[in-house]
Formats: structure tokens, C-alpha cells, sequence
């Protein structure tokens, strides 16, 4: 769990300026006739911030495979030169290298030089879980673009869904909001309570508390 929460803290700045940049990404991308998909797609595989930018102009121009190709060497070409940097802090990554060699970014490439990795950690997943989350920013940040340019999250069409139910549509967003709340502060209590720091062991105590809780309901019932 102190890991996690370092790696977290670690990855702030970036996730800052990758919302902020995924946003604008989202909005062009829609803007241009490439919607929520392909919004979505190219952050995943794509995954290179101004070559994405750069990705929508071709593909409205029908840009051949040719001028996309060398467009994509020159504006990406100083990955290499990183790549050769990363060598000796990948040695150790076993299974992660591939998405390691995969999701290095500039800011990514920034944060896994200048952070050690701490004694009791594996090195792979370490590096691992900061490109993945740095990923994950990019990521969400082109799907709220993506969908503010398609309107979708403008308030209108909300608040028209909603209101079309009336009182009933309310109480219910009140009351899913507020499960959603529950759960994510009974997931926070056990993380805490049990200073759990991998997935195995929480989903291990979540599971049995739940089992519980439910078998509570059907003696109640």
C-alpha cells in the first residue's frame, strides 16, 4: 500500500498535464468526425501525445501509408534514443518489459529516471504500475474529451434523461451515487484496516466479507 501510494504521488504531475492534453486530444478527434471509438483506440494503441494530435489531420486528408509512416519516424524518432537510456533499468522487468518498451512516453521516461525503486519491490511492477497509470491518464483524459465534444457530458442530455423521469429518475441517481460512495469507503476501510498491497488479498477479504453479508440478508429475510 506504500508503494502504491508513492507511485500515485509520483505520477501527479503527469496525470495533470495528461488529462489537460487527452482532453484537448478527445475533442479534436470528435470535432473531426472520429468519435468516443476512435478516441478511445488510438490513446490505447496509438499512445504517443503529439503524433496522436498529428494522426487526425492525415487521416482527414487520406495521407498515404508512406507520408504516415515517416511523418510517425520523425516525430517519434527520439524514443529511440530513450530506448537505449532504459536498457539497464529494464534489465530486471522479466515480463513487464514489453508494455515497459510500449508505454514509454516522455513524461513517463522522466519519472522512472529520476525514481528508485524501492528495496522490497519488484523492479518490473514498479516501473510497470507508473506507465500504466500514466496510460490510464491519457486515456481517461481523451474519453471526457471525446464525449464533451460529442455533447454527451455538456449537462443538457443529462439533466433530459433524468428529468424525463421526474422525481423518480432523482431519487435514483441520489441513491446510486450514494452506493457507489458506500462501497468505495468500505474498499478503503479494509485496505486500511488490513494494510493490504496487492489485489490478491483484497479481492480474498472482499469476497468473504461479502459472502458474509449476504448470507446475514438471507437469515434476515
Amino acid at each position: 500500500m506504500k508503494i502504491i501510494k508513492q507511485i500515485i504521488i509520483k505520477t501527479l504531475p503527469v496525470m495533470a498535464g495528461y488529462l489537460v492534453l487527452g482532453f484537448g486530444f478527445g475533442i479534436i478527434s470528435e470535432k473531426n468526425g472520429y468519435g468516443f471509438i476512435w478516441a478511445f483506440a488510438m490513446s490505447l494503441f496509438i499512445y504517443a501525445g503529439s503524433m496522436q494530435y498529428v494522426t487526425i489531420p492525415l487521416l482527414v486528408s487520406n495521407a498515404s501509408l508512406v507520408t504516415t509512416a515517416l511523418t510517425t519516424l520523425m516525430v517519434n524518432a527520439r524514443h529511440l534514443f530513450y530506448g537505449v537510456s532504459m536498457v539497464e533499468h529494464y534489465k530486471d522487468s522479466k515480463g513487464y518489459k514489453p508494455y515497459l518498451i510500449y508505454g514509454l512516453t516522455d513524461e513517463t521516461y522522466s519519472l522512472l529516471t529520476t525514481t528508485d525503486v524501492p528495496e522490497d519491490a519488484n523492479p518490473g511492477q514498479f516501473y510497470g504500475t507508473i506507465a500504466l497509470l500514466d496510460h490510464l491518464y491519457w486515456i481517461i483524459g481523451g474519453i471526457i474529451g471525446a464525449l464533451i465534444g460529442a455533447g454527451f457530458a455538456s449537462g443538457q442530455e443529462i439533466y433530459s434523461f433524468f428529468y424525463s423521469y421526474g422525481i423518480v429518475g432523482l431519487i435514483g441517481i441520489i441513491i446510486t451515487c450514494g452506493l457507489i460512495s458506500f462501497t468505495t469507503y468500505k474498499c478503503l476501510k479494509i485496505i486500511c484496516k488490513n494494510k493490504i498491497d496487492n489485489y490478491d488479498d483484497f479481492l480474498r477479504i472482499f469476497i468473504t466479507v461479502c459472502s458474509f453479508a449476504l448470507l446475514a440478508l438471507a437469515k434476515i429475510s
